[in-house]
């Protein structure tokens, strides 16, 4: 499946790239478990070095695992070493918890730690460029990821279709979220107009937890305001809103009918999701997982 891209407007920045454009591709079955298992004593400890390794986790469990990428010539900004996508992740999760009185999405640690793997992929910058709407995609080939985790990869790399890309289970199955810091959709500014980590809660902040509400399956179709793959209508204000108003994030669910806390029998709600801390009861894998 393939979305055309349209302008956006975050809080009272400038009009906005959408993030996302998830594609169906047939992507490659290649993969190296990720699954999630507790540290114990003979295990290796946490290396502060970079690493594409997964390290000891703290927990088992399902849980999101986060990643710097860049392409194979990509200009290194160190975006895990010094910090900033922790404090992105911290920022974005700090709010989930506020919209949703308490819960985060579970992301791997090491000894507290969060978790930053690095991989430099195989293709140039221009080759995944490329791939147009599969940028995600090919992310997913290089990084294969599979068992227990779902990776938010951080890719600076460019996409010349949007800012970012997730799975739409079950139609498309995948185990990535991404955002393509330096992409240059069709629109006046491109992604890198933003800055990561902004303290308030700025456009990657929220880009993120909307790539990875949709690699949980939200929004699903049988959602009162479904639109579009996975968006929803209602609000521009919600965080998976899809439409002709400027996406102004600030809300989970406006009136917690479509994707979050409803009470639709046999629709997807990711209130009730494994990936989920406290882990909510009764919890429930992605569609088609």
């Amino acid at each position: 499946m393939r979305w055309l891209p349209f302008v956006l407007l975050l809080g009272c920045s400038s009009s906005d790239p959408t993030p996302d454009a998830p594609t169906d591709t047939g992507a490659s079955d290649a993969a190296v478990d990720t699954g999630s298992e507790a540290a114990t004593d003979t295990a290796p400890k946490c290396d502060p070095e970079r690493t594409e390794a997964d390290r000891p986790d703290d927990a088992t469990g399902y849980m999101v695992r986060a990643f710097y990428v860049l392409p194979s010539d990509g200009k290194d900004e160190r975006h895990d070493v010094e910090g900033r996508i922790a404090k992105s992740i911290e920022i974005w999760n700090d709010w989930l918890a506020k919209q949703t009185g308490g819960k985060r999405l579970r992301f791997d640690t090491c000894d507290g730690k969060l978790d930053v793997g690095f991989k430099r992929l195989s293709k140039t910058d221009a080759e995944i460029k490329a791939t147009g709407a599969y940028v995600r995609e090919a992310i997913e080939k290089e990084l294969a990821p599979r068992g227990k985790k779902i990776v938010a990869a951080y890719y600076g790399g460019g996409s010349t279709y949007s800012c970012g890309g997730g799975a739409w289970p079950p139609e498309l199955v995948g185990h990535v979220a991404a955002l393509y810091l330096h992409g240059t959709p069709p629109g006046p500014y491109p992604c890198d107009a933003h800055t990561l980590a902004n303290l308030d809660g700025g456009y990657f902040e929220f880009a993120m937890v909307h790539e990875i509400f949709h690699t949980l399956g939200a929004a699903a179709e049988c959602a009162p305001h479904h639109l579009e793959r996975g968006h929803v209508s209602e609000d521009p204000r919600d965080l998976m809103y899809r439409g002709p108003e400027f996406w102004k994030p600030s809300i989970l669910d406006l009136n917690r009918d479509d994707y979050y806390g409803h009470s639709i029998p046999g629709c997807l709600d990711v209130a009730k999701s494994v990936f989920l801390d406290p882990l909510p009861d009764g919890a429930v894998l992605p569609p088609g997982w």
